[in-house]
């Protein structure tokens, strides 16, 4: 989805040279944003957690056992601290 967008500005450019590139142009455009749509209505949680930014993820089981834990952030902070919060 991400390669849609920038693949029909490249065709877009391509209208300098002849004209009719620019209904390819349209019609990537207009899939790269069906898809879009798509992925927002068959999971409206997207538009929940694109606005953040993800520091930390853990994953859980429902016993409570760790399955994984990823940290993206570079603190100084002893992991000890997060033990309480997870």
């Amino acid at each position: 989805m991400m390669i849609i967008i920038p693949l029909a500005m490249i065709f877009y450019l391509f209208t300098l040279l002849h004209p009719t590139y620019i209904i390819i142009s349209d019609i990537i455009l207009a899939l790269g944003w069906y898809l879009i749509i798509y992925a927002i209505t068959k999971e409206p949680k997207l538009l929940y957690i694109l606005p953040f930014t993800v520091y930390r993820i853990s994953v859980k089981d429902r016993d409570g056992s760790p399955l994984f834990d990823h940290d993206w952030s570079e603190s100084n902070i002893d992991e000890k601290v997060f033990t309480g919060f997870t």
